[in-house]
């Protein structure tokens, strides 16, 4: 905890200034709007993992810039908002102009595929963790997103793919079945 946590608040805090820098740049709305789009999705991957390990955590969607904002801004919000954060800063990634899937040259960057199947998980982790009045709308949600995931990206026919490549850690940023 002591080594993740702080490293995770670190990462929130970066996507936050990167929204926040990139109204600034000057730039069109269309240059502008992949770039927010890709820190809400990696602001929204974080929060994910920190509301999966500890439930309520503070939820810090802006850039704080002295010591006062931070005080007020860092205390637990209920993991129903942080899930709620998550799911609108993935939304906004879908219907951003980020492309459905990033070149080769761009393997690591967000693409709507990406922001599409991390929607859909969420769905999925609500579905059987947290939400269990709303447990069919939200598996239909997360139907709906993996699906469209997986029609953004062409996939390799399983028996195409060498058995141990699939369990090849040194192959793990080149693998082509890669989503994000």
């Amino acid at each position: 905890v002591a080594r993740f946590w702080p490293i995770w608040f670190q990462v929130i805090s970066a996507a936050n200034s990167a929204e926040a820098g990139a109204k600034s740049l000057g730039l069109s709305e269309s240059e502008i709007n992949p770039l927010i789009a890709e820190a809400k999705f990696v602001r929204a991957l974080i929060y994910f993992q920190l509301v999966r390990k500890w439930g309520d955590v503070p939820l810090v969607t802006k850039q704080l810039n002295t010591t006062d904002d931070i005080i007020a801004n860092t205390f637990r919000e209920k993991k129903e908002k942080v899930y709620e954060q998550i799911i609108t800063d993935l939304k906004e990634a879908v219907a951003s102009g980020l492309p459905n899937h990033q070149p080769v040259t761009d393997k690591g960057r967000v693409s709507k595929a990406a922001a599409n199947a991390l929607l859909g998980q969420v769905y999925l982790t609500m579905a059987t963790t947290l939400d269990q009045a709303n447990r069919a709308s939200n598996l239909a949600s997360a139907k709906t997103y993996l699906t469209a995931a997986y029609n953004m990206k062409t996939f390799t026919a399983l028996k195409d793919i060498p058995y141990t490549d699939v369990f090849d850690v040194t192959k793990k940023s080149t693998n082509a079945e890669i989503i994000f």
